[in-house]
């Protein structure tokens, strides 16, 4: 489920992404004439995976030694004024990959986790804006039933190896007309695979599927209604947050 209450993203085919930058909860369009043609590698640099934190801020692990991994994330770059050559970067998942158990309190700590260009991967910790936090660490969108969680993040990019989603391929529920997203439509999304996360650097799996309900009323999910999307597709554990291509 599809979840385009708040802004989705629609990359448009042919476009690059830029080079400096739940499933449900985020809708991408990369606009494709056949499914049946290679996904972009630029598509796979542009996400990374999230896992939880001790309290030391360290990757908490299980039983057998492996980081716990909670989901997925992609990275979208916002022009600094008018400098089309300087971003502001951002870190977009799905709100429910960051609270514990999916439905309880947020965490305090996150650890994403970007590859790197010396073929190695590194995590980033992002710290969770709690209430009556003086700096903002995290948005969220003002309906509470919009299952995305939005933070700033820096990268240098002479280490780390990746792409983010220009803010001018972003495009908002009432563009989806024009974009003619209807059932059967095709899509594909990128995202953590569980059972096999990578150990010295991330390996996005990349699932195909279709649109299959387009409504305007709003639909239960999970207790609460609100506007989603229904998509059939194979999925698995790790791809919420995951952002999902035309």
């Amino acid at each position: 489920m599809l979840n385009h209450g708040g802004r989705p993203s629609a990359m448009r085919r042919g476009a690059n992404l830029g080079g400096v930058v739940a499933l449900v909860g985020v809708l991408c369009a990369f606009v494709s004439s056949s499914l049946a043609a290679s996904i972009p590698s630029d598509v796979k640099k542009a996400v990374a995976f999230v896992f939880l934190s001790d309290d030391r801020g360290e990757p908490a692990v299980d039983r057998s030694g492996n980081p716990i991994p909670l989901g997925t994330g992609f990275l979208v770059g916002v022009p600094k004024g008018r400098a089309r050559d300087r971003v502001y970067l951002y870190f977009v998942t799905a709100k429910h990959v960051i609270r514990q158990n999916s439905t309880g309190p947020l965490y305090s700590t996150i650890l994403v986790r970007f590859n790197r260009l010396d073929g190695s991967a590194g995590f980033v910790r992002l710290r969770i804006s709690g209430e009556g936090d003086r700096e903002r660490r995290t948005f969220f969108h003002s309906d509470p039933a919009v299952d995305l969680a939005v933070f700033p993040v820096s990268l240098d990019d002479i280490v780390f190896d990746f792409k983010f989603v220009p803010r001018d391929y972003l495009t908002a529920k009432d563009e989806f007309t024009q974009l003619q997203i209807v059932e059967g439509t095709e899509v594909f999304f990128a995202g953590l695979f569980t059972p096999f996360a990578g150990e010295p650097r991330n390996y996005p799996v990349v699932r195909f599927g279709r649109i299959a309900l387009v409504t305007g009323e709003p639909i239960s999910w999970e207790g609460t209604k609100t506007n989603l999307y229904l998509m059939e597709s194979a999925s698995s554990g790790g791809t919420s947050g995951s952002p999902v291509f035309l």
